[in-house]
């Protein structure tokens, strides 16, 4: 059996911001690609401040904190595939050829705007798979 510290709860401020971040990156990410660009993670520095109302309820058992953070790590280690499909599922819900520039710029600036208000993360895109238990949002990459 995996023992946890009793202070595991003191994590959660860490894995908001985290995941916060995560959300950050992903919707500036998706946004440059949706917009015709070439993606570049350096070219948009996120804020490591969360709202106060991101995030949801401290995760239930130490386990579900600790499969957040490791979510997060996989992230971080390679994010562009995460960040890939994420614009893909937003180009097919929205009925967007990403290989089209001149019809995708017309939109870029809705989709752009849209993507960087953190509150899209709330809701799953159809045929997105579910957050993963990541309350108040974002999909958790695998």
């Amino acid at each position: 059996t995996t023992k946890f510290k009793s202070n595991w709860r003191d994590h959660w401020r860490d894995l908001r911001q985290c995941e916060w971040m995560h959300d950050q990156i992903l919707a500036s990410g998706a946004a440059q690609l949706l917009a015709g660009q070439d993606l570049d993670l350096n070219a948009f520095i996120p804020s490591t401040a969360p709202p106060a109302d991101y995030g949801g309820p401290c995760p239930a058992t130490p386990f579900d904190m600790n499969r957040r953070f490791l979510a997060m790590a996989r992230f971080n280690a390679d994010p562009e595939p995460a960040i890939r499909a994420h614009a893909k599922r937003i180009a097919q819900r929205e009925r967007i050829d990403l290989d089209s520039p001149l019809r995708l710029a017309t939109r870029a600036t809705l989709f752009v705007r849209a993507l960087l208000d953190w509150r899209v993360f709330r809701d799953c895109p159809p045929g997105a798979p579910p957050p993963g238990g990541r309350p108040g949002g974002g999909a958790v990459a695998t």
